[in-house]
């Protein structure tokens, strides 16, 4: 993000819950091409607030989106999602990752070797030499991924972690 739209954020962020909500609709007007319906943009903007009372009130219970993700799955006609997804990761010390499956599978991912390669000089895999870019490493559409979107292939990751326990990244 440009530094002038990181400040804007930050100052974004402390407005009040109603005013932010108010500066979202006004944003996203402004990258519409359509006119907008204002109808059903007053019946979004109920419809989200009755949403996210049902939450505070404890009414309804967020669930992970893996979680969503395999229930949407299961009302397609999918069925379940494959077992080598991801659904949690957690950075270790020394370019270490563990990482929990889908199906349960729990392992751990050695990346300092490939880390302190050559190959990895002027790829999206040099920033996660640096700890604090390796700490950064967050679940999407269950991968592991990093904010610059270098990413490790999951099904690999699961194979070698069943068979061995750790994935010696190479």
């Amino acid at each position: 993000m440009a530094p002038n739209a990181d400040k804007l954020l930050q100052e974004a962020l402390s407005l009040s819950e109603d005013a932010r909500v108010d500066l979202a609709e006004a944003l996203l007007e402004s990258v519409e091409h359509e006119p907008a319906d204002e109808g059903a943009d007053a019946a979004w903007s109920v419809e989200a607030r009755r949403r996210l009372e049902e939450v505070r009130s404890g009414a309804v219970k967020p669930v992970p989106w893996e979680e969503a993700e395999r229930q949407i799955d299961r009302r397609r006609g999918l069925g379940e999602v494959a077992a080598w997804r991801v659904t949690s990761v957690e950075v270790l010390p020394q370019a270490r990752l563990r990482v929990v499956f889908v199906d349960g599978t729990t392992g751990e991912v050695e990346m300092q070797g490939f880390l302190e390669g050559p190959e990895v000089d002027g790829t999206v895999f040099e920033a996660l030499r640096a700890p604090e870019f390796l700490a950064q490493a967050t679940v999407v559409s269950g991968g592991v991924q990093w904010p610059n979107g270098a990413d490790l292939a999951p099904d690999a990751m699961y194979d070698a972690i069943r068979a061995h326990g750790t994935w010696f990244l190479q």
